[in-house]
């Protein structure tokens, strides 16, 4: 698989507590990511207090290609979670350097 999302769920109907594994199409310098914690109904979107592991992508205006770890409705946001920048140099908490 090139791009798209699959999703791994922990029992046959309980699908709120999956694993999401995702990817941008790479032709777009898309990003990557892994969802904990995942909706019953859907397989895209984010719920209540699900956390992303993600690399936003090349084209971001916001840590392009860095690592970040966040509750999913802030990621990507700069200020939110806990992100490496791409060289690997800066390490940032919640907008601030450390």
């Amino acid at each position: 698989m090139n791009s798209g999302n699959i999703q791994i769920n922990h029992t046959a109907d309980g699908y709120d507590d999956g694993l999401r594994i995702s990817r941008a199409d790479p032709t777009s310098k898309g990003n990557s990511s892994i969802q904990l914690g995942c909706s019953r109904t859907s397989t895209v979107g984010a719920i209540d207090g699900q956390w992303s592991i993600f690399t936003p992508p090349s084209s971001s205006t916001n840590n392009p290609q860095s690592f970040e770890i966040a509750v999913s409705s802030q990621a990507g946001d700069n200020n939110r979670g806990l992100q490496i920048s791409a060289d690997g140099n800066t390490l940032t908490f919640n907008g601030g350097v450390l």
